[in-house]
Protein backbone atom coordinates (compact mmCIF):
# COMPACT_ATOMS: atom_id res chain seq x y z
CA UNK A 1 0.00 0.00 0.00
CA UNK A 2 1.10 3.76 -0.92
CA UNK A 3 2.73 6.00 1.71
CA UNK A 4 1.99 9.99 1.49
CA UNK A 5 3.25 12.88 2.73
CA UNK A 6 2.04 16.59 2.72
CA UNK A 7 4.13 18.91 0.92
CA UNK A 8 3.06 22.65 1.38
CA UNK A 9 0.06 21.42 1.07
CA UNK A 10 0.35 18.69 -1.63
CA UNK A 11 -0.01 14.89 -1.04
CA UNK A 12 2.69 13.19 -2.88
CA UNK A 13 2.87 9.59 -2.58
CA UNK A 14 6.30 7.69 -1.09
CA UNK A 15 7.84 5.18 -3.61
CA UNK A 16 10.88 4.49 -1.77
CA UNK A 17 11.72 4.94 2.05
CA UNK A 18 15.17 4.67 3.11
CA UNK A 19 16.83 4.38 6.54
CA UNK A 20 20.24 5.34 7.60
CA UNK A 21 22.37 2.61 8.93
CA UNK A 22 25.58 3.60 10.55
CA UNK A 23 26.31 4.91 6.87
CA UNK A 24 24.57 2.91 5.01
CA UNK A 25 21.18 3.61 3.15
CA UNK A 26 18.77 0.81 3.15
CA UNK A 27 15.20 0.51 1.51
CA UNK A 28 12.26 -0.37 3.84
CA UNK A 29 10.24 -3.16 2.45
CA UNK A 30 7.06 -2.33 4.90
CA UNK A 31 6.20 -0.05 8.12
CA UNK A 32 3.81 -1.26 10.58
CA UNK A 33 1.70 0.31 13.44
CA UNK A 34 0.79 -0.73 16.67
CA UNK A 35 -3.30 -0.36 16.42
CA UNK A 36 -4.63 -1.80 20.43
CA UNK A 37 -2.38 -4.66 20.25
CA UNK A 38 -2.47 -5.32 16.47
CA UNK A 39 0.02 -4.42 14.19
CA UNK A 40 -1.21 -3.27 10.98
CA UNK A 41 0.66 -2.66 7.81
CA UNK A 42 0.71 0.79 7.15
CA UNK A 43 3.14 1.04 4.08
CA UNK A 44 4.57 -2.20 1.82
CA UNK A 45 6.83 -1.38 -0.75
CA UNK A 46 6.18 -5.02 -2.64
CA UNK A 47 3.53 -5.10 -5.68
CA UNK A 48 0.90 -7.42 -5.25
CA UNK A 49 1.18 -10.36 -7.67
CA UNK A 50 -0.07 -13.32 -9.65
CA UNK A 51 1.43 -16.45 -10.47
CA UNK A 52 -0.28 -19.72 -12.35
CA UNK A 53 0.43 -22.69 -12.84
CA UNK A 54 -1.35 -24.87 -15.35
CA UNK A 55 -0.99 -28.81 -15.32
CA UNK A 56 2.86 -28.18 -14.65
CA UNK A 57 3.01 -31.35 -12.68
CA UNK A 58 5.40 -31.24 -9.31
CA UNK A 59 7.73 -28.55 -8.86
CA UNK A 60 8.41 -25.82 -6.11
CA UNK A 61 8.12 -21.80 -5.95
CA UNK A 62 10.48 -19.53 -3.98
CA UNK A 63 8.02 -16.51 -2.50
CA UNK A 64 9.16 -13.63 -3.65
CA UNK A 65 11.56 -10.66 -1.28
CA UNK A 66 8.63 -8.67 0.64
CA UNK A 67 5.63 -10.69 0.26
CA UNK A 68 3.94 -11.36 3.67
CA UNK A 69 0.87 -13.13 2.84
CA UNK A 70 0.13 -15.27 -0.04
CA UNK A 71 -3.98 -16.83 -0.87
CA UNK A 72 -3.40 -20.20 -2.62
CA UNK A 73 -6.13 -21.73 -5.48
CA UNK A 74 -5.51 -25.50 -6.30
CA UNK A 75 -8.12 -27.32 -8.98
CA UNK A 76 -7.95 -31.06 -9.90
CA UNK A 77 -7.64 -32.49 -12.65
CA UNK A 78 -10.70 -32.91 -14.64
CA UNK A 79 -12.28 -36.34 -15.45
CA UNK A 80 -12.88 -38.02 -18.97
CA UNK A 81 -15.81 -37.92 -20.56
CA UNK A 82 -17.41 -41.19 -20.91
CA UNK A 83 -17.40 -44.07 -23.89
CA UNK A 84 -20.24 -44.64 -25.93
CA UNK A 85 -21.18 -48.28 -26.25
CA UNK A 86 -22.79 -50.33 -28.89
CA UNK A 87 -25.56 -53.06 -27.52
CA UNK A 88 -26.40 -54.29 -30.88
CA UNK A 89 -29.25 -52.21 -31.31
CA UNK A 90 -28.40 -48.61 -30.45
CA UNK A 91 -25.42 -46.11 -29.21
CA UNK A 92 -25.70 -45.38 -25.80
CA UNK A 93 -23.76 -42.12 -24.87
CA UNK A 94 -21.29 -41.83 -22.26
CA UNK A 95 -21.95 -39.57 -19.23
CA UNK A 96 -19.83 -35.82 -19.24
CA UNK A 97 -16.98 -36.62 -16.57
CA UNK A 98 -16.89 -34.65 -13.46
CA UNK A 99 -14.63 -31.05 -12.85
CA UNK A 100 -11.76 -31.73 -10.40
CA UNK A 101 -12.05 -30.18 -6.96
CA UNK A 102 -11.39 -26.78 -5.84
CA UNK A 103 -10.03 -25.23 -2.42
CA UNK A 104 -8.55 -21.81 -1.43
CA UNK A 105 -6.68 -20.62 1.86
CA UNK A 106 -4.70 -17.45 2.98
CA UNK A 107 -0.99 -18.28 4.78
CA UNK A 108 1.02 -15.78 6.46
CA UNK A 109 4.61 -16.55 4.32
CA UNK A 110 8.25 -14.49 4.13
CA UNK A 111 10.33 -14.15 1.05
CA UNK A 112 12.60 -16.97 0.73
CA UNK A 113 10.21 -19.82 1.67
CA UNK A 114 9.98 -22.58 -0.60
CA UNK A 115 6.13 -23.89 -1.56
CA UNK A 116 6.21 -27.44 -3.01
CA UNK A 117 3.25 -27.81 -5.32
CA UNK A 118 1.68 -30.36 -7.52
CA UNK A 119 -0.79 -28.58 -10.62
CA UNK A 120 -2.02 -31.93 -11.85
CA UNK A 121 -2.40 -33.27 -15.30
CA UNK A 122 -5.68 -34.07 -16.12
CA UNK A 123 -7.98 -37.15 -14.82
CA UNK A 124 -8.16 -38.44 -11.24
CA UNK A 125 -5.11 -36.81 -10.43
CA UNK A 126 -5.23 -34.29 -7.55
CA UNK A 127 -3.13 -30.85 -7.26
CA UNK A 128 -1.60 -30.07 -4.12
CA UNK A 129 0.29 -27.24 -2.39
CA UNK A 130 2.64 -27.59 0.40
CA UNK A 131 3.92 -24.26 2.70
CA UNK A 132 6.07 -24.86 5.66
CA UNK A 133 7.41 -21.64 7.62
CA UNK A 134 5.47 -19.15 9.98
CA UNK A 135 2.72 -22.26 9.03
CA UNK A 136 2.67 -25.53 7.93
CA UNK A 137 -0.42 -26.52 5.70
CA UNK A 138 -1.10 -28.27 3.29
CA UNK A 139 -4.20 -28.29 0.51
CA UNK A 140 -5.35 -30.16 -2.07
CA UNK A 141 -7.92 -30.37 -5.11
CA UNK A 142 -9.04 -33.66 -6.14
CA UNK A 143 -9.38 -34.84 -9.46
CA UNK A 144 -12.56 -36.08 -10.85
CA UNK A 145 -14.12 -38.95 -11.89
CA UNK A 146 -15.11 -40.00 -15.48
CA UNK A 147 -18.55 -39.97 -17.06
CA UNK A 148 -19.52 -43.58 -17.57
CA UNK A 149 -21.11 -45.42 -20.45
CA UNK A 150 -24.68 -45.05 -19.99
CA UNK A 151 -25.50 -41.47 -19.10
CA UNK A 152 -23.88 -41.27 -15.63
CA UNK A 153 -21.45 -38.63 -14.83
CA UNK A 154 -18.15 -38.16 -13.05
CA UNK A 155 -17.89 -36.14 -9.66
CA UNK A 156 -15.56 -34.92 -7.25
CA UNK A 157 -14.72 -33.18 -4.39
CA UNK A 158 -11.89 -30.67 -3.14
CA UNK A 159 -10.70 -32.77 0.32
CA UNK A 160 -8.60 -29.53 1.28
CA UNK A 161 -7.33 -28.97 4.40
CA UNK A 162 -5.18 -26.78 6.57
CA UNK A 163 -5.81 -23.83 8.18
CA UNK A 164 -5.86 -19.96 7.39
CA UNK A 165 -2.53 -18.99 8.31
CA UNK A 166 -1.25 -16.37 11.21
CA UNK A 167 -1.76 -13.71 8.47
CA UNK A 168 -4.69 -15.28 6.91
CA UNK A 169 -8.23 -13.53 6.67
CA UNK A 170 -9.95 -16.75 4.88
CA UNK A 171 -11.61 -19.52 5.97
CA UNK A 172 -10.14 -22.82 4.44
CA UNK A 173 -12.75 -24.12 1.49
CA UNK A 174 -12.85 -27.79 2.56
CA UNK A 175 -15.14 -29.97 0.78
CA UNK A 176 -16.13 -27.94 -1.93
CA UNK A 177 -17.08 -30.16 -5.06
CA UNK A 178 -15.68 -29.99 -8.25
CA UNK A 179 -19.13 -30.40 -10.53
CA UNK A 180 -21.11 -33.64 -11.10
CA UNK A 181 -20.68 -34.55 -15.21
CA UNK A 182 -23.98 -34.57 -17.47
CA UNK A 183 -26.32 -37.41 -16.96
CA UNK A 184 -27.49 -37.01 -20.31
CA UNK A 185 -26.66 -39.56 -23.45
CA UNK A 186 -24.17 -37.73 -24.47
CA UNK A 187 -23.42 -36.15 -21.77
CA UNK A 188 -21.36 -32.29 -21.36
CA UNK A 189 -18.61 -32.22 -18.72
CA UNK A 190 -18.96 -30.49 -15.72
CA UNK A 191 -17.91 -26.73 -16.19
CA UNK A 192 -14.69 -26.10 -13.81
CA UNK A 193 -14.85 -23.58 -10.73
CA UNK A 194 -14.08 -20.35 -11.24
CA UNK A 195 -12.05 -18.62 -8.09
CA UNK A 196 -11.03 -15.62 -7.16
CA UNK A 197 -7.12 -15.17 -8.94
CA UNK A 198 -7.89 -17.79 -11.48
CA UNK A 199 -9.99 -20.06 -13.39
CA UNK A 200 -12.06 -21.73 -14.20
CA UNK A 201 -9.54 -24.83 -14.72
CA UNK A 202 -10.29 -28.43 -13.95
CA UNK A 203 -13.33 -28.72 -16.44
CA UNK A 204 -14.38 -32.24 -16.98
CA UNK A 205 -14.40 -33.52 -20.42
CA UNK A 206 -17.21 -34.57 -22.55
CA UNK A 207 -19.02 -37.97 -23.55
CA UNK A 208 -19.27 -39.26 -26.54
CA UNK A 209 -21.58 -41.03 -28.72
CA UNK A 210 -18.79 -43.73 -30.28
CA UNK A 211 -15.39 -44.33 -28.83
CA UNK A 212 -13.44 -42.41 -26.10
CA UNK A 213 -14.68 -39.27 -24.76
CA UNK A 214 -12.80 -35.63 -24.89
CA UNK A 215 -10.03 -35.40 -22.30
CA UNK A 216 -10.85 -33.44 -18.89
CA UNK A 217 -8.89 -30.24 -18.54
CA UNK A 218 -5.94 -30.35 -16.46
CA UNK A 219 -5.37 -28.78 -13.20
CA UNK A 220 -4.09 -25.57 -11.60
CA UNK A 221 -2.80 -24.02 -9.03
CA UNK A 222 -2.33 -20.01 -7.87
CA UNK A 223 -0.38 -18.20 -5.92
CA UNK A 224 -1.47 -14.66 -5.27
CA UNK A 225 1.25 -12.94 -3.01
CA UNK A 226 1.07 -9.55 -0.91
Amino acid sequence: MPLKVNDGGTWRQITTVKVNDAGTWRTIQSIKVNDAGTWRTVYSAFTPQTVTRVGTGASTYTVPAGASNVIIEVWGGGGQGGSGVFDGTDFWGGGGGGAGGYARSSFACSGGQTITFNAAASGSTASTVSIGGPVTATMTGNGASSGQSGYIGGTSTAGGSGGTGTGGGLANITGSTGGTGGQNNYGTGAVGTTGVYGGPYGAGGDGSLSGGGTAGAVGAVVFYFT
